[in-house]
């Protein structure tokens, strides 16, 4: 029981960790941008004598992002605040990287820069800075912060779950096994092949958590203990095949829903299609995150 106490301690401090640097990344993205805005270095550098006049004004509603938003209504706020914004970013960006030299129309503040270089040198850097801001928490951009954590955090569980499952199944051994009959039956050698029944169960043991992907561990001890999977009343069992499902995707079909996730998930909590791309934002990797901490928490207390 220690050991298992150990692994899910670790999981709720890394996983923590995890998420705090995450906002705390955030939080320095968007006061660069907010900096940006503030300072009027794009306006002193002559941008807007080659740029479109109202971009700055644009920019400024990004002041109004928001590092932690307190519900789905800010979230779609933040995403709408990104949505417009982008492809005015984007087309000055380029522009910046098109500009020739010779073009008489360009005049940048020559107190400032002795030559046309230094100054689209500094634009794109102050624009980078931007882009950068807004990556961290656009839900449609595969850098989001969200979308990077959720990996991380998934990955951690994975990890600790299987050790942790592989004590449960120790001490639990006959239990485990007449609970999962069709799973387990073609890694039970049989113990005439065994010098005795400890060596029996831990090489069947190994041979489970080894061999078997996690969302069929997820089931097996689903299977064994349902009790696991109940969090303030509800039943989580398809909020965690879900979510891993979704790190799935993210990992190996770009975030695009395919046969695979609907044959991996049963979870009826999001409209998800055939080819849609399945978004993490803010308010999905808190929920997931949350999900796996009292899922860990429940095989200690379960």
């Amino acid at each position: 029981m220690n050991n298992v106490s150990g692994d899910i301690t670790n999981f709720e401090k890394e996983s923590e960790e995890i998420l705090n640097h995450t906002y705390d990344t955030i939080s320095i993205l968007l006061s660069n941008i907010e900096m940006e805005i503030n300072s009027g270095g794009l306006e002193d550098m002559g941008f807007l004598s080659f740029g479109d006049e109202t971009f700055i004004t644009q920019m400024a509603e990004l002041e109004y992002l928001e590092v932690y938003p307190e519900g789905e209504i800010d979230v779609e706020k933040n995403q709408k605040l990104i949505d417009e914004f982008r492809p005015h970013l984007e087309e000055q960006i380029a522009k910046l990287y098109n500009i020739d030299e010779a073009d008489q129309h360009i005049t940048f503040n020559s107190e400032l820069f002795d030559n046309i270089q230094d100054a689209l040198g500094s634009c794109i850097l102050e624009l980078s800075k931007i882009q950068a801001g807004i990556n961290a928490i656009d839900a449609r951009s595969k850098l989001n912060l969200f979308r990077q954590s959720f990996i991380l955090t998934v990955a951690l569980f994975d990890a600790l779950f299987s050790d942790t499952l592989e004590q449960i199944i120790s001490r639990n051994f006959m239990e485990f096994i007449n609970a999962n009959k069709k799973y387990v039956q073609n890694k039970i050698g049989g113990l005439f092949g065994y010098s005795t029944f400890e060596l029996f169960r831990e090489t069947t043991t190994s041979d489970i958590i080894d061999n078997s992907p996690i969302r069929l561990l997820i089931k097996m001890l689903y299977n064994f203990k349902k009790n696991y999977f109940v969090v303030d009343g509800n039943d989580i069992f398809s909020d965690i095949t879900e979510i891993l499902a979704r790190r799935n995707i993210h990992l190996h079909r770009k975030g695009i829903a395919d046969k695979g996730y609907f044959e991996q998930t049963t979870c009826g909590t999001y409209s998800v299609n055939d080819g849609d791309y399945l978004q993490i934002n803010h308010t999905y990797y808190i929920r997931a995150y949350e999900i796996l901490n009292a899922f860990m928490n429940n095989l200690i207390n379960a």
